[in-house]
């Protein structure tokens, strides 16, 4: 009984370093709006309805397959060339160049890490902060999610637009703001192919509580038994 006791505590003490996205899903919100989108060039949805990407979420599976996808080396895609059409892909206003950007995930969820698909060239987006909030209300963003981040720049003449992941801490929230701060120096507009978050399946900080309480649990089972 000693031995499995231990074995038992040995075994969750090893989950805790297992991979924390092992298995991790692919989170698409179900709305976006923009806090000036009286103007928009073309429509927000195309964040969110996988449109232009070299393969759906479905294909894909998990969150960590964007970026090598099915263990190989090609990354997901977002098609450029039909980009540079217009099809596929969200544009602000005219002459506006910043914004905040709010996706509703649909649900509470435990999420950590932004997949994000940029516009081309100048236009697309280039500072952005990430926060998460309990309503859309813009009043208030939320919690910060890490520092400033900077976003790539792909010039017109290629032909796609990688993935860009951006990692934060999970954070349990159901409403997500991209607070985008400026584009690559366009004064036209801002554009954006693609937005996805990664679900995270189990929340991993609730462990230690685990290993602890199986350490005091057979603690006490030994301690019992010596005394009898």
């Amino acid at each position: 009984m000693k031995k499995l006791i231990f074995s038992t505590a040995i075994l969750v003490a090893a989950s805790l370093h297992s991979p924390a996205h092992a298995v991790d899903g692919i989170l698409q919100p179900i709305s976006v709006r923009f806090d000036d989108d009286t103007a928009s060039s073309f429509p927000l949805t195309n964040l969110i309805n996988q449109s232009l990407l070299s393969s759906n979420y479905a294909t894909v599976g998990s969150f960590s397959n964007l970026t090598v996808l099915g263990g190989g080396t090609s990354d997901v895609i977002h098609n450029s060339v039909a980009e540079v059409n217009n099809n596929g892909v969200w544009s602000s206003g005219n002459f506006i160049t910043d914004g905040v950007l709010t996706f509703d995930l649909g649900r509470e969820a435990l999420i950590s890490d932004l997949a994000f698909w940029n516009g081309l060239g100048t236009q697309g987006v280039r500072e952005f902060e990430i926060y998460a909030d309990d309503d859309d209300n813009l009043n208030q963003l939320g919690q910060k999610l890490g520092a400033t981040r900077t976003a790539t720049m792909f010039p017109n003449t290629v032909n796609n637009t990688t993935v860009q992941i951006f990692n934060f801490n999970p954070v349990r929230t159901r409403y997500v703001h991209l607070n985008i701060l400026n584009n690559h120096g366009s004064r036209a507009r801002i554009t954006a192919g693609e937005v996805a978050f990664r679900d995270v399946p189990f929340e991993f900080s609730n462990l230690p509580a685990m290993v602890f309480l199986v350490g005091v649990g057979g603690l006490g089972y030994f301690r019992n038994k010596k005394g009898r």
